[in-house]
């Protein structure tokens, strides 16, 4: 019996030996200490934050995640950083700091996925092409310009897990190769940037995954940021998007689960633009303003979620054909012509909504709980005790429970 336990010790202690070998030098480097359950744990962790679904399948992302964490990061602790200058123009090249690429292109094909690709301020007339997993930095995002000459796409993102940030995006192509950026792949982010006078701003195909944040979008042609072809689970936030053209945002051809909010949308023909069977959508915390048409939704496109936007000064603030919830349940969005359409609605106030719901043009949705005042995240704290005690006591202070939306 003895002879038989020892044999199995020796058996468990030598493949416990053998597994120990062949993952070290994985998790050494930039991971230190960390062991293998952590990171898997970790991993794990990243993902859950990333994407919930509620009961009716509506993706909710958590804010408090840190979007954009690359998972190539914890896993390659031979990545390098290659260096681009357009001023080292005799050479020699070799991607190092003293010798420096002279083009983006040249770093990007010596690279290796995990390896940063950091480039020098200046101009560099390029149409870059990112086929592996990178981090792509510019040094400042005002004089770090790439510049397409007018042909193609600027910058085509064909691997996943990239990173692109930093840079002025400028001069793409027009016809079918139209964009300053186009991400065909999945888990990307595209972070602090300034993308002008291309014909398309940003467009994603088939991508999922994707983060654009922290943009500034002005002077290009046709649409600013394009959501397109079963692009799901994506998110635009705190972008300045300020372009007079088609369309700030457009989600069109079965695209859901992806979250559009905290950006300034101004100066359109539309807005945002949800068509095409893009369900599942949400939109929230936005500020659309100058556009001929706010928000609008058609084609067969229904279960979207807007709430808590800020529609002011609109030709039309909004038009909805299809069947979609515009307020969460609490609280709707702000509208500037609610007083001339609403003319004897009356407010509640610590609610800060009126009594009245607002019609959406064009179908049968309504905001059943149109905002007061233009929405911001900052409001003042009530107890939720004084309300419970009016409820208990329905006879006291009629005109504050009036006030208050319990009556």
């Amino acid at each position: 019996m003895k002879g038989l336990f020892y044999r199995k010790f020796c058996t468990v202690a030598i493949v416990i030996l053998f597994v120990g070998i062949s993952i070290a030098p994985s998790i050494s480097g930039s991971i230190g200490e960390l062991s293998t359950a952590s990171l898997i744990e970790e991993v794990s962790d990243i993902s859950s934050k990333l994407k919930k679904t509620n009961e009716n399948d509506i993706a909710i992302y958590d804010e408090s995640a840190v979007f954009g964490t690359r998972l190539f990061d914890a896993g390659n602790s031979f990545s390098k950083t290659i260096y681009v200058d357009d001023d080292n123009t005799e050479g020699p090249w070799d991607g190092t700091q003293e010798h420096p690429y002279q083009n983006i292109q040249s770093a990007i094909d010596d690279a290796n996925n995990g390896d940063t690709v950091f480039v020098y301020s200046g101009t560099y007339y390029e149409n870059v092409v990112v086929d592996k997993s990178i981090e792509l930095t510019g040094e400042d995002r005002n004089t770090t310009i790439i510049d397409g000459s007018g042909t193609g796409y600027v910058i085509y993102v064909t691997a996943d897990t990239v990173t692109v940030n930093g840079f002025t995006i400028q001069n793409s192509g027009i016809g079918s190769e139209r964009a300053g950026i186009c991400i065909i792949n999945n888990n990307i982010l595209i972070s602090n940037n300034i993308i002008s006078n291309n014909e398309d701003g940003i467009r994603l195909i088939d991508s999922e995954y994707t983060e654009i944040s922290s943009n500034i979008l002005n002077n290009n042609q046709d649409d600013d940021i394009v959501i397109r072809d079963y692009s799901n689970n994506n998110i635009v936030t705190g972008n300045k998007i300020i372009s007079y053209n088609e369309a700030g945002i457009i989600l069109y051809i079965s695209n859901r689960d992806n979250i559009i909010f905290n950006n300034t949308i101004t100066n359109h023909d539309y807005g945002i633009i949800i068509c095409y069977s893009s369900n599942f959508n949400t939109v929230y915390n936005n500020v659309i303003t100058k556009n001929n048409l706010g928000i609008y939704i058609h084609d067969s496109s229904d279960t979207n979620k807007i709430y808590h936007n800020n529609l002011m000064e609109n030709t039309q603030n909004a038009y909805d054909e299809c069947t979609n919830t515009w307020d969460n349940e609490e609280k709707g969005n702000y509208w500037d012509d609610y007083e001339e359409r609403y003319p004897d609605a009356h407010k509640k106030w610590l609610k800060g909504i009126w009594d009245t719901p607002y019609e959406i043009p064009a179908g049968d949705n309504q905001d059943r709980y149109p905002l007061i005042k233009p929405y911001s995240k900052s409001k003042p704290y009530i107890t939720p005790l004084f309300p419970q005690f009016l409820e208990q006591h329905p006879h006291l202070f009629p005109l504050l429970r009036q006030l208050m939306g319990l009556q």
